[in-house]
């Protein structure tokens, strides 16, 4: 079930443009201040590298008019957000000679702190990290009756970020989303076409894991708006008031002054709140994430054909390929339920959410969408990543500053087992990770195979008389370099070239060519395939291994391993340090299936030696990666599983996994290998391939 109506927040924006241009434009004429946040003149310092400065708060519409870089000084002229409720800086940096919007979370602020003893005794007494301290005292400094605690989650942060982004398609976020924001998975993304596959109604793709881990770090969103994804989600009548929830529903379809079924949505969901006991504020924010501010999905029109009468304001059930999918689902939920009036749906699926989620510890937004309880990751509420922080704004705004001032708001925040030491970050760049060839050729010549995108080693035999070669090649993203290609020189023999494409971010991708000139007492192929012997016109190839390995190599009973290949490896980065001299070099993944290209090599691959026509096989070993013993070419908390269910008995390594599991190089596998493992996830110590 995804949340978030993306159609609708481009209007908002749009419409939310368009009065910042007349509002400038009256200024301008009648030279009218408007003052946005005047709370006086601070001082900051940059935090991230190419951090972009924009002419106006928001990425979607603005244009970048500079960039600072940490450890660059600044003066805060005011804070403004934008359309989603994100903050922004104005900022000026005078050594640089620039003034624009800086997106918050890039700017430290200087702000005298007032210490407070007991706070800082309460903080301790919690358990809250030293990470954590500098957000929740700014918090605090503000509104000093807000009550932070901490709610220990008694696992590694790694483990968690491994588990909720293992299955496929679990979090989503939009299709227009910066690159780096999306997933490289097998059925996520097509490398050979640089296109991510759709999901849902067509406007989602899976969400990469580097996005998942920003958004699951609690520490990225503790400041006054997005700390409310954190708030409590119970319904309290001392605070959670008609007012509160008018405010939210103001200006968008559930505005008190449009009457419905006899009464208003406001007060339809001040009474889902004190039946459900679940906060008004909440109910409210989420009616709005799923349907956006004017309210046109047929999942609450009424009037959808075979469905006519029924109603699902949060979405409930809402899931499935396509709209149509998702429309009948919802409403197949709706039906169930019987919730064949505004007044039902919203009720009912207040009391819905208060069984299902709030009754079961999920008593948060950020646990609305990251189930840690029972049978992890599995009870989410919503597919997009970014639903949660959403949420929090819209929640947030629910409060006056005399309210906030004034209440004693409870935020209940999570804290993992041996997190990184600051928040994760994210990247100021959108950056392509295309680094793919479409084509590869030899001018005159075939290359042996034919191409494909994910081969990334070729041959090709030539006559003696052929002194050079002209290589072309184009990447498939047109924001990768290509460099190797042009005209070379061939010497007798074997001749190796690279073809590198590097990817917008900066990750490499090799392709080999290995051309062998004929010498001068023997005929060449000129069109490519192999040499010709005698007149009879039969290609042979070489039935002599040729290959060399840049890498440790060893043998175990019959099968030849090589070792020291660092996790993370690619087949095209391989293939600089494994050479076919002439032969031709294939890879295959534990299951024996061809990988190539960017394909990563792990414990379980085999590498295969043919002879020059690619027909006949000369020599074969086996991938170890120490520590990767599920062959999924990485060393991370999934590893550790399998070799703690290898020593309860559940199951039995073997082969070059049990190989893999010997991290310590002592000729064993047992518990002190898991704690070698657990150092080098740590960042402690590396595991010595």
């Amino acid at each position: 079930m995804k949340s978030g109506n993306y159609t609708e927040k481009i209007l908002n924006r749009r419409k939310a443009l368009m009065v910042l241009l007349i509002i400038s434009i009256l200024a301008s004429v009648f030279c009218i201040d408007f003052p946005v946040n005047a709370a006086g003149t601070r001082q900051g310092v940059i935090n991230g590298t190419g951090v972009n400065v924009r002419n106006g708060s928001g990425t979607y519409t603005t244009t970048v008019i500079g960039q600072l870089t940490s450890g660059d000084s600044v003066v805060i002229n005011y804070d403004e957000k934008d359309v989603d409720g994100d903050l922004w800086y104005n900022v000026t940096c005078q050594a640089k000679g620039i003034t624009g919007y800086v997106f918050n979370k890039y700017v430290s602020i200087s702000v005298d702190y007032t210490y407070d003893g007991d706070f800082e005794s309460y903080l301790n007494a919690q358990g809250f990290p030293e990470s954590y301290k500098p957000y929740l005292r700014q918090l605090h400094q503000k509104y000093p009756k807000w009550i932070f605690t901490v709610d220990r989650i008694n696992m590694n942060f790694a483990d968690v970020v491994a588990g909720e982004a293992s299955a496929f398609a679990r979090n989503l976020t939009p299709a227009n989303n910066w690159d780096w924001c999306k997933s490289t998975a097998s059925g996520a993304y097509d490398w050979g076409t640089n296109t991510w596959t759709p999901l849902d109604n067509g406007s989602w793709v899976a969400a990469s894991d580097a996005i998942i881990s920003y958004y699951m770090d609690p520490r990225n969103f503790l400041d006054e708006t997005k700390v409310f994804m954190f708030e409590n989600l119970s319904y309290n009548p001392a605070y959670h008031t008609l007012a509160g929830v008018e405010s939210i529903c103001a200006g968008t379809f559930m505005d008190k002054a449009y009457p419905v079924e006899g009464t208003t949505y406001p007060a339809m969901i001040m009474e889902a709140a004190r039946q459900s006991g679940v906060s008004p504020y909440y109910l409210a924010s989420s009616i709005l994430q799923e349907h956006g501010t004017d309210g046109n999905s047929a999942l609450i029109s009424g009037t959808y054909s075979g469905y006519s009468g029924y109603y699902n304001f949060y979405n409930i059930g809402a899931s499935g390929k396509g709209s149509a999918a998702i429309i009948a689902n919802g409403l197949t939920t709706a039906k169930n339920n019987g919730w064949n009036s505004r007044y039902k749906s919203i009720v009912g699926g207040a009391k819905w959410f208060a069984d299902g989620y709030l009754s079961q510890g999920q008593d948060t937004v950020y646990y609305k969408k990251f189930d840690l309880i029972g049978n992890l990751y599995t009870h989410q509420y919503m597919q997009n990543i970014a639903a949660a922080k959403s949420e929090a704004s819209i929640m947030a705004g629910a409060y006056t500053q005399t309210m906030k001032q004034n209440t004693a708001l409870v935020f209940k925040i999570p804290v993992y087992n041996n997190m990184p030491g600051s928040a994760v970050t994210a990247p100021a760049s959108n950056l392509n990770p295309n680094n793919m060839l479409k084509s590869l050729s030899v001018s005159g010549y075939n290359l042996t195979p034919t191409f494909k995108y994910h081969t990334n080693a070729y041959s090709l035999n030539v006559a003696n008389s052929v002194t050079s070669v002209n290589i072309s090649a184009s990447p498939v993203a047109g924001t990768s370099r290509v460099s190797g290609t042009g005209t070379k020189s061939l010497s007798v023999g074997a001749n190796t070239f690279n073809i590198d494409v590097t990817a917008e971010n900066g990750k490499t991708n090799r392709y080999i060519i290995t051309i062998v000139r004929a010498n001068g007492s023997s005929g060449g192929n000129s069109s490519g395939g192999g040499s010709s012997t005698g007149g009879s016109g039969t290609n042979t190839g070489s039935t002599t291994s040729k290959i060399s390995i840049g890498y440790k190599t060893s043998t175990s009973g019959s099968t030849k391993i090589i070792t020291g290949v660092s996790p993370g490896t690619s087949v095209g980065a391989a293939s600089s340090k494994i050479n076919a001299n002439g032969n031709v070099i294939k890879y295959y993944d534990k299951n024996g299936k061809e990988i190539s290209g960017s394909s990563v090599l792990s414990t379980g691959t085999t590498v295969k030696e043919f002879d020059s026509t690619g027909s006949k096989m000369l020599s074969s070993y086996q991938i170890v990666i120490y520590g990767d013993i599920n062959g999924d070419g990485q060393v991370d908390a999934r590893d550790i599983i399998g070799m703690r269910l290898d020593i309860l008995g559940y199951t039995k390594l073997s082969g070059p996994m049990l190989t893999a599991a010997d991290v310590n190089h002592d000729g064993k596998f047992d518990a002190r290998d898991i704690i070698g493992m657990r150092l080098d996830i740590l960042g402690y110590t590396k595991i010595s391939q």
